[in-house]
């Protein structure tokens, strides 16, 4: 921001690294083929789109109020 104020980015994966490990390691022992292996990638699968929802929810909450709240937006690369 021009007036030096910085918003810091949610900490998603960090909070869901362990989950993320456990169910990785898990779908690795299974066995390839098998209903379990395929239920365990649903649960990878929801894991990482729940950590990708929160960071997308963070930036759309993030736009919004910057919009409502300022007058001028301009970005630079």
């Amino acid at each position: 921001m021009s007036d030096s104020k910085i918003y810091p980015n949610p900490k998603a994966y960090r909070q869901a690294r362990k989950k993320l490990a456990k169910l990785q390691k898990e779908l690795s022992h299974r066995q390839k083929g098998g209903k379990n292996r395929e239920k365990t990638k649903l649960k990878l699968a929801k894991a990482h789109r729940c950590i990708a929802d929160i960071r997308a929810d963070h930036l759309h909450k993030l736009t919004t109020y910057l919009v409502k709240n300022h007058g001028e937006v301009k970005s630079e690369k």
